[in-house]
């Protein structure tokens, strides 16, 4: 028989594994609540990192759509006389053709190798499916705005130093202005001062920055307020000098410089 005194010493050491055990128990509860939280601290300083990391993937795929323009806008140009796509045609402040009679830049370019993936930065959610803004559905609407400047008859041979001079910007948001709406529109004036047409593309689509493209085909993440300087003529790349001298006022047309750039240049 199994004595009260031995009962007593195996209830006793019964008490005191439970105790242990209890002991490792919250010790290991404590070990996993630190675990947890090492992670969550790692979390939060990783997910901004990550989040900067496919802005700036997205931001490097629409710098490749807009070389991809380039591309097709150097094989027009080579194939149409050493002209960019006319839209308006005519001079500056007098268009040969209006809305709906426009061409858009664009279509100009399907015969060059332009898809319609290439007019899409995947930064936009203007034009992902299922976006209902404006007035255009969203596999009519593109990303990228041509400077108008290049939209008059304009011949690439008059560019003295093309690497200066913006060709497209990224399209704005905003759905105000009915059919010339910037999230409607393919173009805006580069030929006018900044402020008349810079609520028309985005200065903000890339980490506080937008992407351009180049007369001379390279493209380039910059802050709007890089690309106009002081907003004079001389440091505007939206505004071609080789085109013309100043910026157009309203009560007139002028003619570009090109033609007479052009006409010079072969003169003996």
């Amino acid at each position: 028989m199994v004595s009260l005194n031995g009962i007593a010493v195996i209830l006793n050491k019964e008490i005191f594994i439970m105790k242990i055990y209890s002991l490792l128990l919250r010790f290991t509860l404590i070990e996993l609540l630190v675990v947890i939280a090492i992670i969550a601290i790692l979390a939060g300083i990783m997910l901004p990192a990550l989040a900067n990391a496919r802005a700036k993937a997205r931001e490097i795929s629409c710098l490749n759509n807009l070389k991809q323009c380039a591309i097709s806008i150097q094989s027009y140009v080579d194939a149409w006389d050493n002209f960019y796509p006319p839209v308006h045609g005519g001079v500056y402040g007098s268009p040969e053709r209006e809305p709906p009679d426009c061409t858009e830049w664009n279509e100009s370019l399907y015969d060059h190798g332009l898809q319609a993936k290439h007019m899409r930065c995947p930064e936009d959610p203007c034009v992902r499916s299922g976006y209902t803004g404006g007035t255009k559905s969203w596999d009519e609407r593109q990303s990228y705005m041509y400077n108008g400047m290049f939209a008059f008859n304009s011949k690439q041979v008059a560019l003295r130093n093309a690497s200066s001079y913006i060709i497209l910007s990224e399209r704005g948001d905003s759905t105000a202005g009915g059919l010339g709406a910037p999230i409607d529109h393919q173009g805006y004036p580069g030929f006018k001062q900044a402020s008349a047409w810079e609520g028309r593309i985005t200065k903000n689509r890339h980490i506080k920055r937008s992407n351009y493209l180049f007369a001379d085909g390279h493209g380039k993440s910059y802050r709007f307020e890089k690309t106009v300087g002081d907003q004079t003529e001389s440091q505007n790349m939206h505004f071609v000098n080789d085109f013309l001298s100043s910026y157009l006022r309203l009560e007139r047309a002028v003619a570009p410089v090109i033609f007479a750039a052009w006409v010079t240049q072969f003169r003996i």
